[in-house]
């Protein structure tokens, strides 16, 4: 399985982008945890060549990679420094590392991480931000490596958003689970998709998490005219405020659009009648 397959299985299909969907409707999101992506180890040359791939990062930001022993839910001590992987302009970033002396990938026992970052000096830049436990490549995977690992956050992030438009006032109400308790963590609508995240379009209210790890929030705008199916995103950002790199961070996304949410329905009172045309947009 190369890293195209990793994203492709992970990220989904997008829909044709800026689309505006029709007034009087409800759409429900499922969000995914952020970032998302894969690593490759490949044997030979008496070395192994490590290529590790995120998407979902904050853009222009710089986060260091390693191999660590044990799983996931339970690090032990590094193995291989791998170096930084930095972010583009839209989030993604990749690294390729050649590490010496290494003639075999144990079956278990390694972890690849990508931390906060920019540094591992601090708890809080060590903090990984993406975890995979090494296993052997699938044998249909071409060209095959020795083995991979599907990058995802250590914290089981999840839950939904439902967008509500009526007329004109867009109403968000979201529901996160899997958060650190007691924690708050801003929630916006931003232009693009999760995997090319654009600006801000509308602040929403912060998600405090309680003592079980969940939250919900519900934020209303006035003065929208449409829901911009295929143009917007949702995002949950890691908190607490958004001013710097480690805050601004997602931990969730969903977007407006994709495979797994097909085009609204209007409600009846909006939806054209016999004579009317059809209404354009994207097709589930």
């Amino acid at each position: 399985m190369t890293l195209a397959a990793v994203a492709a299985m992970l990220a989904g299909c997008s829909l044709p982008g800026g689309a505006a969907a029709p007034a009087g409707e409800h759409l429900t999101l499922a969000l995914r945890a952020a970032p998302w992506g894969g690593a490759e180890l490949r044997l030979g040359g008496g070395g192994m060549s490590v290529r590790v791939a995120l998407t979902g990062l904050s853009p222009r930001t710089t986060h260091p990679a390693e191999i660590l022993a044990g799983a996931c839910d339970s690090l032990g001590a590094a193995v291989h420094g791998l170096g930084d992987l930095a972010a583009d302009d839209t989030g993604s970033g990749a690294l390729t590392a050649a590490v010496g002396g290494v003639t075999a990938v144990p079956a278990t026992g390694w972890a690849v991480v990508v931390h906060s970052g920019p540094s591992l000096d601090t708890p809080a830049g060590f903090h990984p931000l993406a975890c995979g436990e090494v296993r052997a490549a699938p044998p249909a995977a071409t060209p095959s490596p020795d083995a991979i690992a599907i990058l995802v956050p250590p914290a089981a992030v999840s839950g939904s958003v439902d967008l509500g438009l009526e007329a004109r006032t867009l109403t968000v109400q979201a529901t996160v689970h899997g958060l650190t308790p007691g924690t708050a963590h801003p929630f916006d609508i931003r232009a693009g998709t999760c995997a090319a995240p654009g600006a801000v379009v509308y602040r929403l209210p912060d998600l405090g998490a309680n003592a079980a790890g969940t939250a919900s929030a519900t934020g209303t705008i006035s003065d929208v005219g449409a829901i911009q199916y295929g143009g917007w995103h949702v995002a949950i950002h890691q908190g607490p405020g958004v001013d710097d790199a480690a805050g601004l961070a997602p931990i969730a996304c969903a977007d407006v659009g994709g495979a797994d949410h097909p085009a609204p329905t209007p409600s009846p009172e909006t939806s054209p009648g016999p004579s009317a045309s059809p209404q354009s947009g994207p097709m589930p």
